[in-house]
């Protein structure tokens, strides 16, 4: 399938950008967490941010998530299992561990990114994504686990 999409076998990313479905200019994750910080949020609301602007990417599979993922500076992830019922990506150098905000618990918004991202492809809108470890440096990896 990911072959019919693709033209000459070309990464997916220069499917998604000649397509113009992942506009940088639209999406601006860190100017975002500074302003719903500044604001209050809580990490409820952060969560359905980062959803929104993971369904905005419209990601076709897998691979285009970990794409949009690094493209926007959200971090380098790396999917470590996978099966029919959840996902298991580890996520380096995570946007949110490189510029924290004060009393949050963990990688909120990363964590809704990927929720929105694969709700967007067709995983059920009841998929939750869960941060089980918070990275918390460059060396160490946020570890979040998708399951529907």
């Amino acid at each position: 399938m990911l072959k019919e999409m693709l033209h000459e076998n070309e990464p997916t990313g220069r499917y998604l950008r000649r397509n113009e479905r992942l506009r940088h200019e639209d999406i601006h994750p860190l100017s975002r967490m500074i302003e719903m910080q500044k604001m209050g949020w809580s990490n409820r609301e952060m969560y359905e941010a980062g959803r929104q602007d993971g369904e905005s990417v419209k990601p076709m599979n897998l691979t285009d998530v970990l794409f949009c993922m690094s493209e926007l500076g959200l971090g380098k992830a790396k999917v470590i299992q996978e099966s029919n019922s959840h996902v298991i990506i580890h996520v380096y150098q995570c946007l949110c561990c490189r510029h924290p905000y004060s009393d949050r618990d963990g990688c909120v918004y990363v964590a809704g990114f990927i929720s929105g991202a694969f709700h967007a492809m067709g995983k059920s809108n009841q998929t939750v994504v869960r941060e089980m470890n918070c990275g918390g440096a460059a060396d160490r990896p946020c570890v979040f686990v998708a399951s529907w």
